[in-house]
């Protein structure tokens, strides 16, 4: 199914770091008639102390000029997390190292120095739907990585219910399914936790094999 496409932006909350106010006043003029819900602008240093973790991915969206000397700096990181929002890069002359600094910040977009109105929402339609499609990405990545560990929580369920019931595999897979929806469960959970439960108790131990544990038992046993 493809995604939805995000083409309305109001209600969204825009954050520049730049490096010019004649750049910033402009882009903030073009957002502010796009529709958003409000912009705000920053020096360029206070991104190196800007909480990205507070950044909403759903109402959020960061424009990262790539003057900066803390972009320049990134593109010498490699194991930096992105921040969890859309950012588009201001980019003028790009260099290589500035180009990899936004990428490394997790870039969807990028708009060209000097900004001008009509491309502010080419660069904001794509910078976000772009960043959707990513997280849209990622999570059936992980949901497919979840439910083939699972597969084996369905197998052993199958057979523990073959054996139970005295069914084909068929008919037992297609039980588990009905039994996992009504309970409002995934079937790899849900047959994970039908094995768990089917596991058989530990018998209690019985007096001779409790004997036969004690110490004692067994060094009387040894100087007879």
């Amino acid at each position: 199914m493809a995604p939805h496409l995000i083409q309305n932006f109001k209600g969204y909350h825009a954050s520049i770091f730049g490096s010019q106010s004649s750049l910033t006043d402009t882009l903030e003029s073009a957002l502010a008639r796009i529709g958003l819900g409000s912009v705000k602008t920053y020096d360029a240093d206070a991104i190196t102390d800007a909480d990205f973790d507070s950044f909403n991915p759903q109402r959020d969206v960061l424009f990262v000029d790539s003057d900066i000397e803390f972009v320049a700096a990134l593109s010498k990181s490699t194991n930096l997390s992105a921040p969890p929002a859309p950012i588009i890069g201001l980019v003028g002359i790009g260099t290589p190292g500035r180009l990899k600094g936004l990428l490394n910040i997790g870039c969807t977009a990028f708009l060209g120095k000097p900004v001008h109105d009509a491309a502010v929402y080419s660069a904001l339609f794509l910078g976000i739907n772009q960043f959707q499609a990513r997280h849209e990405m990622e999570w059936r990545i992980e949901d497919q990585e979840r439910r083939r560990r699972g597969r084996r929580w369905v197998i052993k369920a199958v057979v523990a219910l073959m054996q139970q019931s005295a069914i084909t595999d068929d008919e037992a897979y297609a039980k588990l399914r009905q039994d996992s929806m009504r309970m409002r469960m995934n079937l790899e959970t849900y047959c994970e936790q039908f094995v768990m439960d089917s596991a058989p108790a530990p018998r209690p131990l019985d007096g001779e094999q409790l004997i036969g544990m004690c110490p004692a038992t067994d060094a009387k046993r040894a100087s007879s």
